[in-house]
């Protein structure tokens, strides 16, 4: 899914905890140098939500050689 806003506005969240239990794993040895870095708030924006067959930005990475 790819989502298109018609317009940006954004405020900052103030955040007490952060919990994501994807990373969990990740975040406990810092594997990857995942850190939190900001909440932000996007209410009110007219959006639509659109389907998507590929990701363009792995399609281009397909058609180098050796890439799979």
């Amino acid at each position: 899914m790819r989502l298109k806003t018609m317009n940006w506005q954004m405020e900052p969240m103030k955040v007490q905890s952060v919990h994501a239990a994807i990373y969990e794993r990740l975040l406990a040895n810092n594997a990857l140098g995942i850190q939190f870095d900001c909440a932000l708030s996007m209410r009110g924006i007219a959006h639509e939500w659109h389907e998507m067959n590929e990701v363009p930005e792995l399609a281009s990475q397909r058609s180098q050689p050796g890439v799979s």
